[in-house]
């Protein structure tokens, strides 16, 4: 046979093979979709198609969480069991130098022994539910509502009270020497009174909404609005103004202003924040381009560092305002602002989702160099943090969390965690830890006292109203 019709028929032959092949196949698959239906074919296509990649959120590893080391310490009392909500509790708003407590409770004011007993009890005819004292002078408190002010006596009289004008509400509040009170209402009328509650002087900026006040121990008024910061004296005469407002990544247009314990002011928007001095001489400002705002709080350090939280970041600052470093959270939001132990530690407090859920969360706590802003470790708690971490004078960092109070050494173990309520799917937020000489002092759906001790009392808030850490979440 000659080779090409050889080849012919080799060809001939591969063919009716390969075709052989393919009908048997065919064969394969459609045998039993005409027998028994589509199951078999289903399974044998998912055979020939690759698994899909999983998403990176199911994939994720669930969080390790830490387990306490040992036993919770006793509280020395707890005031105000909720029944339906947070607000039918006691929350504890200032602490009196004798050591008595004021709160607020069913729409009362009411004062607080150190021993828990209460001492008295003052209704207030308020819109909505007040927030907890503060303190005006050291003999009296200023409590605010939806749409009222009241101030009272230390004994539970009521001195005076303001309403404001119909279809407006009370924001804003700033407290500064002599019981003198700033507040807005409406978008931008400013209020400032005296301890009587006598008004002062006033000033609208309305259209413009007033996003930030301050009062400093000479009376002066800040008030940022609309990309600018005004300046006025104890009777209202202008001082300053900064800004023109047309540059919303250099102006405060939205930030809440603040007084450091440094006598300079910090105001921040989404973009910026700026360090300005009561003379009106800007110190320093940073244009983070969305990521240095300071939405979340402002604390300070004892070398005049200063520590600003974003939503998910914290940048740190040194005196002149040059930017030493900035830590990323990893997929969680910060949680109030950060706290320094005097040591070098800046302690963070954030909340993520627990991997495969929408809305349920955990809280974690970053111990970061305040020199470098590297941390040194971290802890995962299974309840989401609703407080900025306390430091205690041993080293000791306490957690207001989702019906917990933790506790973590300064080398990131879990030394306990206290339950507040015996119903543990109860939603309690701890949303306030404050030292006193009293021990820690709690506010969730009660007051409460944890009696942990405690070295010398350190009194600033006491009288001035004022910490080394200023807290956006709740404004007032």
């Amino acid at each position: 046979m000659p080779k090409t019709a050889e080849r012919s028929g080799n060809n001939d032959f591969r063919l009716a093979v390969a075709l052989g092949c393919l009908f048997g196949l065919v064969g394969f698959l459609c045998a039993p979709l005409l027998s028994s239906g589509g199951a078999w074919l289903a399974v044998r296509l998912a055979m020939l198609v690759p698994d899909p990649k999983p998403s990176p959120d199911a994939a994720a590893s669930p969080p390790v969480f830490a387990r306490p080391a040992g036993q919770p310490p006793l509280l020395a009392w707890s005031v105000g069991r909720a029944r339906t909500s947070k607000y039918d509790g006691v929350r504890v708003g200032a602490v009196a130098r004798d050591g008595t407590l004021f709160a607020v409770g069913e729409k009362s004011v009411v004062a607080l022994s150190p021993e828990g007993q209460e001492r008295w009890r003052t209704k207030l005819d308020t819109e909505g539910y007040p927030d907890p004292p503060r303190l005006l002078t050291p003999r009296s408190l200023v409590v605010r509502s939806m749409r009222r002010l009241a101030a009272l006596g230390t004994e539970g009289r009521v001195l005076w009270e303001f309403t404001a004008p119909q279809h407006t509400e009370i924001s804003r509040l700033a407290l500064g020497a002599e019981g003198r009170i700033v507040f807005r209402t409406g978008r931008g009328l400013v209020h400032v009174l005296g301890p009587d509650g006598r008004e002062l002087w006033s000033h609208d900026f309305d259209p413009y909404q007033v996003s930030g006040l301050a009062v400093d121990d000479e009376s002066h008024v800040y008030v940022g609005v609309d990309g600018r910061l005004f300046a006025f004296g104890a009777r209202g005469e202008a001082l300053w103004k900064h800004g023109d407002g047309k540059d919303a990544y250099r102006t405060p247009w939205a930030g809440l202003t603040v007084l450091g314990p440094d006598g300079v002011l910090y105001t921040t928007s989404a973009w910026s924040i700026l360090a300005i001095g009561r003379d009106g001489v800007v110190r320093w400002q940073d244009v983070g381009d969305g990521k240095a705002c300071a939405t979340k709080g402002i604390s300070w350090g004892d070398d005049g560092a200063v520590f600003a939280a974003c939503h998910q970041a914290v940048s740190a600052y040194s005196r002149e305002g040059r930017r030493q470093w900035r830590f990323q959270t990893e997929k969680a939001a910060l949680v109030g602002a950060p706290a320094g132990d005097g040591a070098g530690t800046v302690y963070v407090a954030s909340e993520a989702l627990v991997p495969g859920s929408s809305y349920e969360k955990y809280g974690r706590l970053s111990a970061l160099s305040g020199r470098t802003g590297q941390p040194s470790w971290e802890i995962n708690v299974e309840r989401p943090i609703h407080s900025t971490p306390l430091v205690l004078p041993d080293g000791t960092v306490l957690l207001g969390a989702d019906n917990r109070v933790y506790a973590v050494s300064a080398e990131g173990r879990l030394l306990w965690e206290r339950r507040l309520d015996e119903r543990d799917s109860w939603t309690n937020p701890v949303d306030r830890l404050e030292l006193t000489p009293l021990g820690v002092v709690g506010s969730a759906d009660r007051a409460f006292v944890i009696p942990i001790a405690q070295g010398p009392a350190d009194d600033r808030w006491v009288v001035s109203g004022r910490t080394r850490t200023h807290v956006w979440r709740n404004p007032e």
